[in-house]
């Protein structure tokens, strides 16, 4: 099971057993930490170590980040903090962040902020007055910026233990408004199809059974299948297979597989190749219900009703799995 992985990102000798602490609350909590002392980034010999942990972040679900006394390690290929950096990439990527201020330099920082034009003013909760410029930088965040203060990790661990469990509340509350917003937006969706239908059979009697097809065939359940299960954005539409396999191609880049490769002969089928992130190549493979075509090619008008998910299937796997199944493409 895919566990949520959580960056920890702070200066390393100060806050040591700080990093440790959390790091064990989160893995007893159900979470993987990554930290770089313990392997958990992967390092690449033809990029800086900084840029390698930039990049980890994006595989990360939730950024923690500690502010401590300390400035820590300059960056080398932007301004700021290698930890100011971490931080400034989770955001820009729209990651979760919780931020967590050491007590006694949280309130030295409101003095900093009312003598911050006076150069020699030394301060004893920091080396560097450059960690409150970092501090001033996160208050001025647009969104998602509050500033928690901490003296143990136990305090760290208690906020982290109530958020992560609001957080997990406002999905399940989403989730159900996400549903209830599906079945508005079909509720509507089917109004609007009687109601279309009612009218052009009101003033095309002769016609009546084309009418039909064509009101049905806007509204064919295979377009929203086809979008949710490759995760499309926009809203898709062909009436034959021509038309199919061009916006495949052109739009998604999917290549028809020849019939006599299909896994199954009631189902046709497209695919592409693409990488992820670590770059690990992966088949992507879309199957569609032959019979949803008359023998012309053309799409046969459905109802919602009549509708099966198994109609439209998607399939993801890496290379290696496609190579020991032996599929022939």
């Amino acid at each position: 099971m895919a566990r949520p992985q959580v960056f920890i990102s702070s200066t390393y000798y100060d806050l040591k057993t700080i990093r440790e602490d959390i790091s064990r609350y989160l893995r007893d909590s159900g979470y993987d930490s990554i930290r770089h002392e313990i392997g958990a980034v992967p390092y690449s010999r033809n990029e800086k170590l900084e840029s390698s942990c930039y990049k980890e972040i994006e595989n990360c679900d939730i950024l923690v980040c500690i502010i401590g006394g300390r400035f820590g390690a300059a960056s080398s290929t932007s301004s700021g903090s290698v930890t100011q950096n971490e931080l400034r990439s989770a955001y820009e990527q729209g990651k979760q962040v919780f931020i967590f201020v050491d007590k006694s330099v949280h309130a030295e920082w409101h003095f900093y902020q009312h003598n911050k034009q006076l150069k020699d003013v030394k301060y004893t909760s920091v080396n560097d007055r450059r960690v409150f410029e970092f501090i001033d930088e996160v208050s001025q965040l647009p969104t998602g910026n509050p500033l928690f203060s901490f003296e143990t990790s136990n305090d760290i661990s208690n906020i982290l233990r109530e958020q992560l469990a609001g957080l997990f509340k406002r999905f399940l509350q989403e989730q159900t408004m996400l549903q209830q917003r599906r079945l508005f937006e079909e509720l509507k969706a089917s109004i609007t199809t009687v109601g279309e239908l009612a009218k052009l059979l009101s003033e095309k009697t002769t016609q009546g059974q084309d009418v039909i097809s064509q009101v049905l065939l806007t509204d064919h359940p295979i377009f929203a299948a086809i979008k949710k299960a490759i995760n499309n954005k926009y809203r898709i539409f062909f009436s034959d297979l021509s038309e199919l396999n061009e916006w495949a191609s052109n739009a998604k880049s999917f290549k028809p597989v020849e019939q006599e490769h299909w896994d199954d002969p009631e189902y046709r089928e497209w695919f592409k190749r693409d990488r992820d992130t670590r770059g690990k190549e992966f088949i992507n493979l879309l199957k569609v219900k032959d019979d949803l075509f008359d023998e012309d090619g053309r799409l046969k008008p459905i109802s919602k009703a009549a509708w099966k998910d198994e109609y439209v299937t998607f399939q993801r796997r890496s290379e290696q799995e496609e190579e020991e199944d032996d599929i022939p493409f």
